[in-house]
């Protein structure tokens, strides 16, 4: 806001689920876009995903609209806002979801992520490390494949922290 935004809108990647739905996650105690709603209620929208979850109609936390549109682009989510245009505070909203199920896609954009993906099969098949010995990964504990990619990204990226969900946060202090 301190350099000019009038509204502030999270696009999430921290998923949402009910109780029940949260008891059986790796990590039930995972941060989720409503609590992210409760933490800052400064956020007008959350645009989410992870958890798959396609919500029918927004879900209202405080002032806080969270939106999600299912997985794998079965469905577009259109939310539209009507905003005071001085504080940017959504005054109204419409939200649909349209099935993208036979609708087909736009040449240029197909084509361009074909090239995105033989790029990234290219660098998939890049070495980037040798390891002394080989790094096991579980899911159900502390995983120390898990740890390692967390370390790498937290480098690569220079973050102060990293975490591996079924592992605790690597820090630097």
């Amino acid at each position: 806001r301190g350099l000019g935004a009038h509204m502030l809108i999270l696009l999430s990647h921290l998923g949402w689920g009910t109780p029940e739905e949260k008891a059986g996650w790796l990590d039930p105690h995972s941060i989720t876009d409503d609590m992210a709603a409760q933490a800052c209620p400064e956020l007008a929208v959350i645009v989410g995903g992870h958890s798959h979850s396609l919500l029918q109609t927004p879900l209202q936390v405080g002032d806080t609209l969270i939106v999600q549109a299912g997985e794998y682009g079965k469905h577009l989510g259109v939310l539209d806002l009507t905003l005071d245009a001085e504080c940017g505070k959504v005054l109204e909203h419409r939200y649909t979801l349209l099935p993208t199920e036979g609708v087909p896609p736009d040449p240029t954009l197909a084509a361009m992520l074909d090239l995105v993906r033989e790029e990234a099969d290219r660098l998939l098949e890049a070495r980037v490390a040798d390891l002394p010995a080989a790094v096991p990964h579980v899911t159900d504990g502390p995983s120390p494949m898990g740890r390692f990619v967390a370390e790498a990204l937290r480098q690569i990226c220079r973050a102060d922290l990293a975490r591996n969900f079924t592992d605790t946060p690597i820090l630097v202090k």
